[in-house]
């Protein structure tokens, strides 16, 4: 008795999807698996940090979706946005924006008292060389 086995399909071979999923329209066969095509855009920019263009299976339509409040902001390569000198911490926040609810990416600003921390030190040492340059100069002058 004969046994069927599927084969799959050359790569790159076109495939389509079975309709029971609207995002999913054209793709490739790779492997025996169709990979589909995207059907949204990839979110470019600022939106792209704390959003997602997500296709809804039963409608086949796109929508923005914001990642969670808190979340960290997200790069196009996946990987989270960094810190810098002056903001660190970068989350994304709920914002009403236009009339829509949408992730925006928000760098927390580092303690300030940090900042004034530093700028004391560099002023209190540079005084206090100023100080000594000046008790040397005049023990000179009136030697």
């Amino acid at each position: 008795m004969g046994v069927c086995v599927a084969v799959p399909s050359k790569y790159g071979t076109a495939c389509f999807g079975d309709g029971t999923n609207n995002c999913q329209g054209e793709g490739v066969c790779s492997g025996g698996v169709c990979l589909f095509k995207r059907k949204c855009a990839a979110l470019t920019g600022d939106d792209a940090l704390c959003n997602t263009n997500e296709c809804d299976p039963m409608s086949g339509k796109c929508s923005l979706v914001p990642r969670l409040d808190g979340a960290a902001c997200v790069l196009p390569n996946g990987r989270p946005k960094g810190e810098d000198f002056c903001l660190g911490n970068y989350t994304c926040h709920l914002a009403l924006v236009g009339g829509t609810q949408k992730g925006v990416c928000d760098g927390q600003q580092l303690e300030v008292n940090i900042i004034i921390i530093i700028i004391n030190i560099i002023i209190n040492t540079s005084l206090f060389f100023h100080h000594r340059l000046l008790k040397t100069t005049v023990r000179a002058h009136h030697q």
